[in-house]
């Protein structure tokens, strides 16, 4: 019997693992994964820097090779718990302000540097010449999940060692669209070029894990309308869990209200991000995420874009990463008992760290989730 026939019935007869599957699964997802050459060309001051009991933060115009420009902001805790920055970017449709603003204040109450690079809007460049109008189409029309986290990656390598910044090992968060480039980054930092270790991720609401039509994806919006006024009630009149949350800045109704930039250039930018959401990519860099990594995804149960089966196959070889489901819609993550939840777990994990002298090797969902 020759080499190969002895080999195919060794295949045959004992079959590989189920994990070594997964592993090779994982790995030639990653093999697949387009990669973006990018690099940060300059930093310069947006606002001068804020001061409140709990650290310091400023806000920093970034342009790129790739002639992207994003807006980032950076909190440093005035007695850090954590040596690993808390890395974030916007979900879809909102800026700086409002929601993202509230949720960087609390990560520096919890004690973790923060660094949330903003995704291209007003701050971007202006149309005021043919050079800038051919920067802004090139701009509109080359967006993507990769490249998205490939600049956050950049950011990062940029500000490695300033005001004693380490961005070796991260934490990731993400809500919505911030959740699908949070697949894409946790997938880049394996490379080479990169190697970055995200030590633990906390993603909810990421929306199409496999690609959909502009038909599909209207069909869906429809039918999840109840849903989601139903969630907007709650945001609204629910103000009982509001005294519950963890010490910390607290959001004001109208200070939600004012997460969304409706500027006519973030406008447009945002909108250029629609295809590229449907398009499946998040699910292709989540598959290519390694099978050890740690975390939690949350998932929502009348959010019909979430395509939540989808997200619980991607990752049920992921022992290490806990797939949550909650009641809601997808606008479910910025209701009182969410901010509750997500802001209870950052905490247990500020005490994990604390406790265990910021080793994380032996660290688990089980650790992090509320009692």
């Amino acid at each position: 019997m020759s080499t190969l026939a002895r080999f195919e019935q060794s295949a045959t007869c004992h079959p590989a693992a189920p994990e070594t599957v997964s592993t090779t699964a994982q790995q030639q997802a990653l093999a697949g994964l387009p990669l973006y050459d990018v690099e940060v060309t300059r930093r310069s001051s947006h606002k001068r820097i804020e001061e409140n009991e709990h650290g310091i933060f400023w806000q920093e115009s970034v342009r790129y090779s790739d002639d992207a420009v994003r807006l980032a902001t950076i909190g440093i805790p005035h007695e850090p718990i954590s040596r690993y920055p808390i890395v974030a970017a916007d979900a879809w449709y909102t800026g700086p302000n409002g929601f993202n603003s509230f949720e960087i204040k609390q990560a520096m109450a919890a004690g973790f540097p923060i660094i949330w690079n903003h995704h291209q809007g007003r701050h971007a460049i202006a149309p005021t010449s043919r050079q800038h109008i051919n920067t802004i189409a090139h701009s509109l029309t080359s967006k993507s999940i990769g490249k998205s986290a490939a600049q956050d990656h950049a950011l990062l390598k940029s500000l490695d060692g300033e005001r004693s910044l380490q961005t070796d090992r991260v934490i990731r968060k993400g809500y919505s669209r911030g959740a699908m480039t949070g697949e894409a980054f946790i997938a880049l930092s394996q490379l080479p070029s990169i190697d970055r270790q995200v030590i633990w991720s906390d993603l909810e609401g990421a929306c199409f894990a496999r690609k959909v039509g502009y038909l599909s994806m209207m069909t869906n919006l429809a039918k999840q309308i109840p849903a989601e006024l139903l969630t907007l009630a709650e945001i609204t009149l629910d103000e009982t869990a509001k005294p519950n949350l963890p010490d910390g800045p607290y959001l004001s109704l109208r200070e939600l209200l004012g997460t969304t930039d409706l500027n006519l250039i973030n406008q447009a930018h945002e909108l250029a991000w629609c295809r590229l959401l449907i398009c499946g990519d998040a699910g292709k860099y989540a598959e290519a995420i390694a099978i050890n990594a740690v975390g939690v995804r949350t998932v929502y149960q009348s959010d019909l874009a979430g395509q939540q089966a989808d997200w619980r196959r991607i990752h049920a070889p992921r022992k290490g990463i806990e797939v949550l489901t909650e009641p809601g819609g997808h606008l479910a993550g910025a209701t009182w008992r969410m901010l509750f939840k997500k802001q209870t777990r950052l905490r247990n994990l500020a005490s994990y760290l604390l406790e265990h002298d910021n080793d994380v090797s032996q660290l688990r969902p089980i650790d992090v989730l509320e009692p």
